[in-house]
């Protein structure tokens, strides 16, 4: 029978996660709390402003203003 399992490649830590000591997000020096970015990135990631390799996204300044009318009203 072939074992049909894919092999993992070992990454020379013993099988640990390996969690990044600053935010993701291009710039930011804070320490990572929620998927590898602060919490202020962390909501910019979730509205779509920047994506998951921490670069703002194409049409960053049209989707900040609408984030920043929404903030403002709730």
């Amino acid at each position: 029978m072939a074992d049909n399992r894919k092999k993992e490649k070992n990454n020379g830590n013993g099988g640990a996660k390996v969690i990044p000591m600053i935010c993701q997000s291009t710039g930011c020096k804070e320490r990572p709390k929620r998927a590898n970015f602060c919490n202020e990135h962390f909501i910019w990631y979730k509205e779509g402003l920047i994506t998951t390799e921490g670069v703002r996204a194409k049409d960053f300044d049209k989707k900040y203003q609408h984030f920043l009318r929404r903030q403002k009203a709730a």
